[in-house]
């Protein structure tokens, strides 16, 4: 009988302290303080295919990558279709390790200091009586991660849209969705977690534009929205850079970019601009979104026609008055970098992949090893050309000053602009 008491006692003050823990975590982190990365940070982006699938269009990586732009920040995307907290996408024939223990070993390895965590999408297949085991699964996993001395940030599984399913079909199926949501989000409260909620932004995006492949599955569009998305839900500032001038007095408003060395002639003016964030990079198949960009105003200019000009390249022509309200240019040289640092996230992405999920795995390391497991030393290679690449994308990410000039157009090249 002392035994069984001494038994509950302890059992009692394990979970005492195991609340404290999350209590105290909580505190450290509220919901509400701001978010940052700091130098030498790991983001990890952990869950099903919502993650995985970002691994060929870079985005959410490119836009954490570049809110700090002279921060060593490093990133491992270890989203895995068809996944779940307990890692049941994960196994392989040899155990142990299980499919969750693969799962935990990858979040040890990747060394993490911050998690996004995207789960429930696949657990909602469960219905409304898989919940407490989610639950459990999702805590367990929280636990994981506080042990690895990483912050958790639960992100909610975003809607379905009526591709494949009928609407009715579709309706029940994001109101399940739903309600997983609604359970991250008590979690992340209960112990004071960041929480996301992608559900109902991301559905009224979706039902003005496709944004998936099939209704399920984000496109690149999806992907270029779902980033800008995540920036917001995490109280970070929006991507708006405007410049104002004016033409008689050179007088300077700007937010979002520098300027410096302005000129003002007869026939226009010249100035250089380097942006303090880079643009998301355009989605081929956005047709260019309409107001995205650098807004510029020059009031003030006589009447004409003029045309902003980069690199000997022609970026926007407008009549003086339009140039009073303001111009977008959405194209140039931030975008042109813009995409080349999003390629080369692609590019390191690719080769971490190929690295802790290789194709051969049940030779290199499981029950096959004794036939090929020597080659198991050229996954370790790999480490060299991701290193490469994390160079490459930290010599990329802070944008390059742009020398501009708005030229008056004579009447010739006025009529054929």
């Amino acid at each position: 009988m002392t035994n069984i008491k001494l038994q509950f006692v302890i059992c009692h003050l394990m979970i005492t302290i195991c609340c404290f823990t999350y209590q105290a975590w909580g505190q450290e982190n509220q919901i509400h303080d701001p978010f940052e990365l700091t130098d030498g940070d790991r983001v990890v982006l952990l869950g099903n295919a919502l993650m995985e699938n970002d691994l060929k269009n870079g985005y959410i990586e490119y836009a954490l990558t570049t809110r700090w732009p002279d921060r060593d920040i490093t990133f491992r995307n270890l989203g895995w279709s068809g996944d779940t907290v307990f890692g049941e996408a994960r196994g392989y024939y040899t155990t142990p390790p299980d499919a969750y223990g693969h799962l935990i070993l990858q979040l040890e390895e990747a060394a993490p200091t911050v998690v996004f965590v995207a789960y429930g999408a696949v657990e909602a297949f469960e219905g409304e009586a898989g919940i407490p085991r989610f639950e459990e699964g999702l805590l367990q996993l929280i636990d994981k991660i506080g042990e690895l001395g990483a912050k958790p940030v639960l992100l909610s599984p975003i809607p379905q849209f009526p591709v494949i399913l009928s609407i009715e079909e579709t309706a029940r199926r994001n109101e399940i969705l739903q309600q997983y949501g609604r359970s991250i989000e008590k979690v992340a409260g209960k112990y004071g977690l960041r929480y996301l909620d992608l559900f109902r932004p991301m559905q009224k995006i979706g039902r003005r534009t496709p944004i998936t492949i099939n209704g399920v599955h984000l496109n690149e569009l999806g992907y270029f929205y779902l980033a800008g998305l995540i920036e917001r839900k995490l109280d970070l500032p929006p991507r708006e850079w405007v410049l104002s001038i004016d033409g008689s007095s050179d007088e300077v408003e700007n937010s979002g970019l520098s300027l410096s060395e302005l000129s003002v002639d007869s026939d226009g003016l010249e100035f250089k601009i380097a942006a303090d964030l880079l643009p998301l990079p355009m989605p081929d198949q956005s047709g260019g979104l309409s107001g995205y960009g650098y807004k510029v105003k020059i009031t003030n200019l006589p009447d004409g026609i003029y045309a902003m000009s980069a690199e000997g390249g022609r970026q926007v022509g407008a009549s003086a008055g339009a140039w009073a309200k303001g111009v977008v240019m959405g194209n140039g040289a931030a975008f042109r970098q813009a995409a080349v640092l999003r390629d080369l996230i692609i590019n390191k992405n690719e080769f971490f992949f190929h690295q802790y999920r290789p194709q051969n795995r049940t030779y290199l390391t499981g029950f096959r090893s004794h036939e090929q497991g020597h080659n198991v030393t050229e996954l370790k290679q790999l480490d060299e050309f991701i290193s490469r690449y994390e160079n490459l994308i930290k010599n990329h990410r802070i944008p390059e000053p742009q020398v501009y000039r708005l030229q008056r157009l004579d009447e010739e090249e006025a009529r054929n602009d």
